[in-house]
């Protein structure tokens, strides 16, 4: 086969190949047009390139029918009988360049399209040997300058004559000299000076970027979004574009954003030394933060690596939107994947995406046309049929393929977690909870959902060493099945579940995940009952075990006594007594004198009845000298001013003793509301009672309190024609 090589060597003209994808049952074939490229030497003639059947399909190159069984290596089927391939089919939404899909990583064919989507059947060669096969080319100055489309400035790849000058200059100082190198060297060489001259600053707004009559613009409606990502919030647009979409500005100012200001960065400074250079996108497997998708790559993919890979990078995308833009630049007479500074990139790397996927080429990122549907959807949050969850794509199969005739083996993935251990059990609130664990809850419990008082945390054993960091634990989490049971003689059964909240930190021996116990469960615990832990290991291949002698229950392991929880929640309302009180102190210190309205002095008329009270009060509390209402805290009664916080403490004490829940606020707005009832709705009047600066307040309380709109709304309903019972709507 290394003969077959050398002709592919010395092929320096360029042709516009056009090929065909071959379809068996007479399916209707795609036409594929690709770009300007070396002709690629086909010695069978069997539509196939010699370099592909060597590297991407492993057939012979010089037979048709490697097999000798009657079917041609060109067959779709039939090409993946000599390595391993990976078939999908993906969703996929507007842009796409469908003339760039087949390539040296994959082959493609369209099964519907239509104005939302392209479906695609995709089969991968993750086993490709691509990358082995990069050579460099002496002569490539010469024999690359009729690929003007590729080398020419664009909008954003802007590169001129000063900034090539300027380039040479800067490399010649550094000890690069690109005419005394081949197109590889050059390639790796200055990728690697570029990104050690520049500084990366996280900034994402490219995709928010629209091009019209040759000028960038943030697309209408996206403005938000970009000034929500840019790298300094001080940039004006044009300031932020100049460091993220202008590769000869990012030139100069030495900084790039994100994988598409990358890209363009890179294809600016590559063009201007004569290098062919092209960008493209790619997506994962799977959208990761659709717990389906990710369940199909488990379930369909039967090489242990690949799925391992696929998921992970899958996954890694969280709940967030997901893709990766990067080169693709002509080197040893063919295109070749240029990520940062990895020349050959493979489409099987855990840390780009696990398999990625191609899905659009363009020139310029003005070519691309990301902003008006990709960008407004991330920008947006957009959600619809076709693509429910967080990016734009969607897969809807997805297998895999052994050849017949393939030598590929499919050992274990040895970084994958197949068993946990759970050694540990605690409730959040106890003594020994990681802070972090404490942070977590406390940041989960201020959110609108609320806190979820019935759960515990566990801990686990394992961790790999580059195994995807925390990902290995999403991952098994995936894969096993999460339910445990807990056990108590005399007592029923339990269920609770491990839920997808976790913390790890590898160096502080933190693998920590929580464990949620379904209401209509919990209050079966009896509190002091010790259960020990059951899972239930539905899932073959997956296991979760348990430390012998394990307990958890209400009140057991580790959790605070109810007293003892009480003398720290007591000790945490002193604390924000004794800031408020020295907050009140800095604003009274600070009022100026002239200040009017409720911070001024003003005289009220006390009813009968609150004079008899404060008086009994003032019998208790004595006539010395301080404020009239003092402080009831435990630790020094009667010391200080009364707060806010000890006035709702006792308000709500008070309430639970005569069987009702109240509180500070309940009682003033039922105070105004029966004022407004025995006034017969005087808002001016009740405005001097309730000290309201604004009357509309009052006029909302009278709404409420004689439910005025609800009052015209049945007059309207009754007026609307149609069949109330049967849910009917009219629409004007």
């Amino acid at each position: 086969m290394k003969k077959l090589l050398w002709p592919l060597l010395l092929v320096t003209f360029f042709v516009v190949r056009t090929t065909w994808a071959i379809a068996p049952n007479g399916l209707e074939t795609n036409r594929i047009d690709g770009p300007p490229q070396v002709a690629d030497q086909d010695t069978d003639g069997d539509g196939l390139s010699d370099f592909q059947e060597i590297h991407k399909y492993r057939t012979d190159p010089a037979k048709k029918d490697t097999a000798g069984m009657g079917m041609p290596d060109a067959d779709w089927q039939q090409r993946r009988e000599f390595t391993y391939s990976v078939r999908a089919v993906i969703r996929v939404m507007p842009p796409y360049n469908l003339q760039a899909l087949n390539d040296d990583y994959q082959d493609v064919r369209v099964r519907k399209e239509t104005k939302e989507f392209v479906e695609l059947e995709i089969v991968a060669y993750p086993l490709n040997t691509n990358s082995e096969a990069i050579t460099g080319n002496p002569n490539w100055k010469k024999d690359y300058a009729g690929m003007k489309e590729y080398l020419a400035p664009g909008i954003t790849t802007n590169w001129d004559e000063q900034m090539r000058k300027d380039l040479l200059r800067e490399l010649a100082k550094d000890g690069i000299d690109p005419d005394k190198l081949t197109d590889k060297e050059v390639v790796e060489q200055v990728s690697r000076w570029l990104f050690k001259r520049s500084k990366y600053r996280y900034m994402f707004c490219t995709f928010y970027v629209g091009f019209r009559e040759g000028k960038a613009e943030v697309l209408p409606g996206l403005e938000q979004a970009f000034e929500r990502e840019k790298g300094d919030p001080k940039w004006t647009v044009q300031e932020q574009l100049e460091h993220e979409v202008f590769g000869k500005q990012m030139f100069e100012h030495k900084t790039y954003g994100t994988c598409t200001s990358t890209a363009v960065y890179q294809a600016t400074v590559l063009r201007a030394l004569g290098i062919p250079t092209r960008i493209i996108l790619c997506i994962p497997l799977a959208d990761g933060s659709d717990p389906g998708q990710v369940r199909l790559i488990s379930e369909g993919l039967t090489n242990h690596r690949a799925r391992w890979t696929a998921c992970l990078g899958a996954l890694s995308g969280g709940s967030g939107f997901t893709s990766h833009t990067f080169c693709e630049v002509f080197v040893g007479g063919r295109w070749r994947r240029l990520n940062s500074t990895t020349l050959g990139q493979n489409i099987l790397e855990r840390n780009y995406l696990g398999l990625m996927i191609h899905v659009h080429t363009f020139k310029d990122l003005s070519d691309a046309n990301l902003a008006a549907t990709w960008g407004s959807r991330y920008a947006k949050g957009q959600r619809d049929s076709v693509f429910q969850y967080s990016n734009p794509y969607r897969l809807l199969e997805v297998s895999d393929h052994f050849g017949k005739y393939a030598n590929a083996r499919n050992p274990p993935a040895d970084k994958e977690l197949k068993r946990v251990t759970i050694d540990k059990a605690y409730r959040p609130e106890a003594k020994e909870a990681p802070p972090e664990v404490t942070a977590m809850v406390n940041a989960a419990d201020s959110t609108p959902a609320g806190p979820r008082a019935h759960r515990f945390f566990v801990h686990c054993a394992e961790w790999m060493e580059d195994a995807g960091d925390y990902l290995q634990y999403k991952l098994f989490m995936w894969q096993a099945d999460r339910r445990l049971v807990l056990r108590a003689n005399g007592h029923p059964d339990v269920s609770c579940e491990v839920s997808m909240s976790f913390y790890t930190h590898h160096s502080r021996n933190l693998c920590e995940l929580e464990v949620v116990i379904p209401s209509a469960d919990y209050v079966k615990m009896p509190s002091g009952v010790a259960y020990t832990l059951h899972p239930v290991n539905s899932k073959k291949g997956y296991e979760w075990l348990v430390k012998e002698g394990l307990t958890i229950g209400r009140g057991l392991s580790g959790e605070l006594p109810v007293e003892e929880k009480l003398k720290t929640l007591q000790e945490r309302l002193d604390k924000l007594e004794k800031r408020l009180e020295e907050l009140e102190k800095k604003k009274t210190s600070r009022r100026p004198a002239e200040e009017k309205g409720r911070t001024s002095k003003v005289k009220l008329t006390l009813p009968p009845e609150t004079k008899k009270a404060i008086e009994a009060w003032i019998g208790v509390r004595g006539g010395a000298p301080g404020p009239l209402f003092c402080s009831m805290n435990r630790t020094h009664p009667g010391k200080g001013r009364l707060s806010a916080i000890g006035l709702y403490g006792m308000v709500r004490e008070l309430g639970r003793k005569i069987g009702l829940k109240v509180w500070p606020h309940g009682l003033r707005h039922a105070a105004i509301t029966e004022a407004l009832d025995l006034t017969g709705g005087n808002v001016r009047a009740v405005q001097r009672f309730s000290r309201h600066r604004d009357v509309r307040v009052l006029e909302r309380y009278d709404d409420n309190r004689r439910d005025l709109g609800g009052e015209v709304a049945k007059q309207v309903a009754a007026s609307v024609p149609g069949d109330p019972e049967s849910g009917s709507m009219v629409n004007g």
